[in-house]
C-alpha cells in the first residue's frame, strides 16, 4: 500500500512535462536565494542514508527549483549490468522544489531546509554550475562520487565557497570509516545490515576524515552549519541564515553510533552448531547442505566482487576465511558419504573449512588487516566448527557399520562386561619323564 502511495506520488511528478521545472533567467540572479534541503531516511534500502539537493529560488516570484543529483535511468544500455559491476551511471535533473518537498513529507520523511548567506556573484556562480550539470550523467559510487558528494562538490567551487568546506573538514579525521557509517545506519535493517558486512572489504574500514563523511546528506547538512564566511568588514558569519524542519518523521530516525550485534550473532551459530550436533541423518544432511550452500553462493559473491567488478569497496574481503566459496561442495559430498570417496573428502573439507574460519578471527587481531568482522565471525565459526564434529562423527559410524570388529576383539569385550568366557580345548599333557610308567593306551 506504501508502495502504490509512494508511486501515485513520484511517478507524476517526474514523467508530467509541467513537473520539470524550467530554467530561471540569470538576469533574476540578484533576486536568486540557495538553500539546502536535506532529506532523512526512510523504510527502503536506498532510502536509509537519506537524500540531499539543492533549491534555488527567486525570491520575487516564489518559483524555485530542486536540483537532484539522484536520479538513474532503467533505459540506459545494459542497466542491470552495470549496476552489477559498479558502473552504473546518474545524473543531475531539475524537478519544482514544492513538489519534491511534499512527496517526501507524504512519505513521512523528515525534511530541513537551510537558507545559505551567500553574496550575489556566489549564488550566480552556484547556479551557473548547477545549471551546466542539469541532464548531465556521472559514474555513481556509494562512498565517494553520490548525490551528496555533488552538492557538497557543488557548494565548494571556486566563485562560490572557494574550498571553503574542504579547508574546514579535510584536516578533521574523527576516527570512523566508511564500514562504521555503514552499520549505523543500516541497523534498522538486520539482513541488509548483514549483507552489507559480508561484502564489504578491508578498504571500507580505514579511518577517513570529515570531508569523507559528506556523502552522507546529514552530516553535510551538520558540516555545513559549522562553516563561516568572512563579512566584508572581515568579521566571520555564518554560512547558515536559517535553518528550518519541515517535517520531522513520526517512523523514521537516524542512529548514533553503530549497533553491538555480535552476540545476538553468536547465539544464532551456537544453535545452529547444537541442532547440527544434535541431529543425524536426513535432518542433519538437509541443515548442513542448506548452510554450506547458502554460505558458499556468499562467498563466491564476495570473490566475484572483489576481482572482477569496479567496487573497490569489496576488495580485499577477508570475510572469505568465514564465507569460504569452497564450502559449496559439500552438498554434494556430505549425502554421498556411504561412498569411500566422499566419506574421506567431505570431513577433510569441513575441517580445512574450520580452521580457515579460526585463522580469519586471528587475523582480525593485525593492526594492518583490521576488517571489522566480528559479526560475520560469530555467526559462522561455530558452525564450522560442529560441522567438522559432526561429519567426523558420521564418517566413524559408517565405518563401523563397514568393517565390523573381529570375533576374538568381540570376545573379550564381552568377558570385561562380565559375560561368560568361551570354552576353551585343555591343554595338552606333559611329555613323560624317563623312568614314568607309560600311559595305556585304549585297544581299537
Amino acid at each position: 500500500m506504501r508502495l502504490l502511495r509512494l508511486l501515485a506520488i513520484v511517478v507524476p511528478l517526474i514523467l508530467s512535462p509541467a513537473s520539470r521545472a524550467q530554467p530561471i533567467s540569470p538576469d533574476f540572479a540578484p533576486r536568486l536565494a540557495i538553500s539546502l534541503l536535506t532529506i532523512g531516511p526512510g523504510p527502503a534500502a536506498y532510502e536509509q542514508f537519506g537524500h540531499n539537493a539543492l533549491i534555488v529560488r527567486d525570491t520575487v516570484s516564489g518559483r524555485a527549483i530542486a536540483y537532484n543529483y539522484g536520479v538513474f535511468d532503467f533505459d540506459q544500455e545494459n542497466f542491470y549490468g552495470r549496476f552489477i559491476q559498479g558502473r552504473l551511471l546518474y545524473s543531475m535533473e531539475a524537478y519544482d522544489a514544492d513538489a519534491v518537498i511534499k512527496t517526501y513529507i507524504a512519505d513521512d520523511r523528515s525534511v530541513w531546509i537551510q537558507d545559505l548567506d551567500l553574496t550575489p556573484p556566489q549564488r550566480l556562480a552556484i547556479f551557473d554550475y548547477l545549471e551546466g550539470w542539469r541532464g548531465r550523467n556521472y559514474l555513481y559510487d556509494y562512498y565517494t562520487n553520490n548525490c551528496s558528494t555533488q552538492v557538497r562538490d557543488a557548494l565548494d567551487i571556486p566563485g562560490a565557497l572557494d574550498g571553503a568546506l574542504k579547508s574546514a573538514t579535510a584536516p578533521v579525521h574523527p576516527g570512523h570509516s566508511f564500514r562504521w557509517h555503514t552499520r549505523r545506519l543500516t541497523q534498522v535493517d538486520p539482513p541488509l545490515y548483514l549483507a552489507l558486512e559480508s561484502v564489504l572489504g578491508l578498504p571500507t574500514d580505514l579511518p577517513i576524515s570529515r570531508w569523507n563523511e559528506l556523502f552522507l546528506p546529514q552530516e553535510l547538512q551538520a558540516a555545513v552549519s559549522a562553516i563561516t564566511l568572512p563579512s566584508p568588514d572581515g568579521s566571520p558569519r555564518p554560512l547558515v541564515a536559517a535553518e528550518r524542519q519541515l517535517h520531522r518523521s513520526s517512523r523514521y530516525s537516524t542512529p548514533v553510533r553503530p549497533p553491538i550485534f555480535f552476540p545476538y550473532f553468536l547465539a544464532i551459530g551456537l544453535a545452529i552448531a547444537v541442532a547440527l550436533l544434535g541431529f543425524r541423518g536426513r535432518t542433519m544432511t538437509f541443515l548442513a547442505s542448506t548452510w554450506c550452500l547458502l554460505i558458499g553462493a556468499t562467498g563466491w559473491l564476495c570473490v566475484w566482487g572483489w576481482f572482477f567488478t569496479d567496487h573497490w569497496a569489496t576488495k580485499t574481503n577477508l570475510n572469505l576465511l568465514h564465507l569460504n566459496p569452497l564450502a559449496i561442495f559439500l552438498p554434494l559430498l556430505i549425502p554421498a558419504m556411504r561412498r569411500r570417496w566422499a566419506n574421506r573428502r567431505a570431513p577433510m573439507l569441513a575441517n580445512a573449512i574450520a580452521f580457515l574460519a579460526c585463522v580469519g578471527l586471528l587475523m582480525a587481531a593485525l593492526p594492518h588487516l583490521h576488517q571489522y568482522n566480528w559479526d560475520v565471525a560469530c555467526l559462522t565459526l561455530p558452525v564450522w566448527l560442529a560441522l567438522a564434529i559432526a561429519l567426523r562423527r558420521r564418517r566413524d559410524r559408517i565405518l563401523a557399520q563397514r568393517d565390523p570388529a573381529p570375533p576374538a576383539a568381540a570376545a573379550s569385550r564381552l568377558s570385561v562386561a562380565g559375560a561368560p568366557r568361551p570354552r576353551t580345548s585343555p591343554s595338552p599333557s606333559p611329555s613323560p619323564v624317563a623312568g614314568s610308567p607309560r600311559p595305556r593306551l585304549p585297544v581299537l
